[in-house]
């Protein structure tokens, strides 16, 4: 148990410089159309409005 919360920072840390990383490959791969895309999907569960 005594792992489990710097487990869970460390994947929270993890994620969220995956989830910018690929925003950012995906902005310049589709440029206006993924901004508008992202504008209405959520990074971390996308089907939860």
């Amino acid at each position: 148990m005594a792992m489990f919360v710097p487990a869970i920072v460390l994947f929270v840390i993890g994620t969220e410089i995956r989830v910018r990383t690929e925003e950012k490959l995906l902005e310049e791969r589709f440029g206006e159309e993924f901004r508008e895309y992202k504008a209405q999907v959520r990074a971390y569960i996308p089907f939860v409005a």
